[in-house]
């Protein structure tokens, strides 16, 4: 793993604390977990055809590693308590930044598992744990683009450029206010083959006011109204291609708020 700093920020604590720092941080032993440049291909060979058929690529396992946490000085039960009820145990990731000059404001949603005592002369002096991290990718802090319209009725193609490493899609939260008229509201990616996303229909329109919140990424909708409007909406979710996305937006829009961590790269 390309890290070497000592000290680290777990679930918004530092390290210092508590008077940890790294001791060892090793990718070796979970090679598919290295990085987060592999693909896995999704093929079928078949008799006497030499070349197999190719369906496409999915991306590689989460990221995963072993670490340890040492200190200099041997702890007492009473640290050795708070530091276990500090890393471990979680029921939900938690952010684990690695304090470097080059990482800064970097981090991965991680469970720290396996955790063990790491002893010496009898004496616990640190901890070593296995990290699970819930994808391949680090992450940056949110990222936030508003777009502001005044006309009634919009028709208006803005740039979005997505910083994320990952090359397969972005699915940001998506927050759409309806301006003073109801309508339907339609954004068309024109760097994703003319995709269009499109809420609202003839007979359950987007009202006036109306605010639609939409997690791309799990495939939820939450609005201020009493609509059902996953019942008006074409299920074509809000998503991003790495690089330049030319967003054309149409109907009743006041504003279009885009909420994204870029994913970064790390390992191998």
């Amino acid at each position: 793993m390309p890290f070497w700093g000592l000290n680290f920020i777990f679930d918004g604590t530092p390290s210092e604390t508590f008077g940890l720092i790294i001791g060892e941080m090793d990718a070796s032993t979970n090679s598919t977990g290295a990085g987060s440049s592999n693909v896995e291909l999704l093929t079928e060979t078949v008799f006497k055809r030499p070349k197999p058929y190719f369906f496409g690529a999915k991306q590689a396992p989460v990221l995963e590693f072993d670490i340890s946490f040492l200190t200099q000085y041997p702890f007492n039960m009473l640290d050795v308590n708070a530091i276990q009820s500090w890393l471990f145990g979680h029921p939900v990731y938690k952010k684990l930044e690695i304090v470097q000059s080059d990482m800064d404001g970097i981090y991965v949603n991680c469970m720290l598992t396996n955790p063990v005592v790491v002893y010496n002369s009898n004496m616990p002096v640190g901890f070593s744990c296995h990290v699970i991290c819930d994808s391949p990718f680090a992450y940056g802090y949110d990222e936030t683009k508003t777009y502001t319209f005044t006309d009634i009725n919009v028709n208006r193609t803005e740039i979005f450029v997505n910083e994320s490493a990952n090359n397969f899609y972005t699915y940001p939260r998506l927050i759409l206010t309806v301006n003073s008229y109801s309508g339907i509201i339609t954004i068309t990616n024109l760097d994703d083959n003319s995709r269009q996303f499109v809420i609202g229909t003839t007979t359950n329109p987007c009202l006036p006011g109306e605010q639609i919140t939409f997690d791309n990424d799990l495939g939820m909708v939450t609005t201020t109204s009493t609509q059902n409007r996953m019942s008006s909406f074409n299920k074509n979710w809000f998503r991003m291609v790495r690089g330049v996305n030319r967003l054309k937006f149409q109907g009743m829009i006041a504003t279009a708020t885009i909420i994204y961590a870029p994913e970064k790269k790390i390992g191998g």
